[in-house]
């Protein structure tokens, strides 16, 4: 266990993850670690509940389980142990194009990407339609982030 890791250091251990999990959440999450999971094109293993699966697609990008179910989440891993195919299958489904500019374009609006009521990040509660304006370099990497992954047509 290597306990809390700084926030430039997730990749790196995210990488070295054969299955990645995400637990049984609340009913409005939308958690970050599924983009970091998806990004980096892991086998992942979620729950199978609606905020979910508007994220993760049932044997296309993650094996889901039922939370609340015994062994739920032990069944689902195991079943993508037993089966190396479904996790080169499920882990290059992870690498949906569209999912991960998603993601790019969320820490981009966040600014940091760290958590949204920190000073400087547009995603503030008080943030107002009127002061969520992009400047020209974030929406340069926009740009470059969808051009070079083929989702956008460069200028």
């Amino acid at each position: 266990f290597t306990g809390i890791i700084g926030r430039d250091d997730v990749a790196r251990y995210v990488a070295a993850f054969d299955i990645a999990l995400q637990p049984a959440v609340v009913k409005y999450a939308s958690p970050l670690k599924l983009f970091e999971y998806l990004a980096l094109g892991k086998a992942i293993v979620g729950p199978d509940q609606p905020n979910i699966r508007e994220i993760l697609r049932a044997d296309h990008n993650a094996v889901l389980f039922d939370p609340d179910a015994p062994g739920g989440l032990a069944g689902a891993v195991k079943r993508l142990c037993d089966d190396p195919l479904l996790r080169a299958r499920v882990a290059q489904g992870a690498r949906d194009l569209d999912v991960v500019l998603a993601h790019e374009i969320a820490h981009v609006l966040m600014d940091s990407g760290e958590h949204s009521q920190e000073p400087g990040n547009l995603m503030r509660d008080e943030t107002t339609p009127a002061n969520i304006r992009l400047s020209d370099a974030q929406c340069l990497r926009l740009r470059e982030t969808g051009s070079a992954n083929g989702l956008l047509s460069p200028r």
